[in-house]
């Protein structure tokens, strides 16, 4: 039997494509933030928060019985979560900076 139709070469390509994007992402955005905060422990903590963002989005893709197309796991991992992160982790360390009476609860 012969396959017609052979998309190995093309799951191969498409998931290094993802991993390359997926280092580069977390890189990228790990020296953004640690260049703007200027906090090293601020910057690991968003920037580990991307492998696992994609491996949970993909988790529930898979449970729910969805195609993962790059275009939904990409705006789910990167757009929604990992700007949550950064939101979060940003927020912390200014509340951190100001004296102790100034802190919100």
């Amino acid at each position: 039997m012969v396959p017609y139709y052979d998309r190995t070469s093309l799951v191969a390509v498409t998931t290094h494509t993802v991993l390359e994007n997926l280092i580069f992402g977390c890189l990228l955005v790990f020296f953004i933030q640690w260049v703007f905060l200027g906090d090293l422990r601020s910057a690991i903590i968003v920037g580990v928060n991307i492998p696992f963002a994609l491996f949970f989005a993909i988790i529930l893709l898979v449970l729910q019985g969805e195609d993962a197309n790059l275009l939904s796991v990409g705006a789910v991992d990167f757009g929604i979560i990992v700007d949550s992160a950064v939101i979060v982790v940003e927020n912390i360390f200014r509340n951190f900076q100001l004296q102790r009476h100034e802190r919100r609860s």
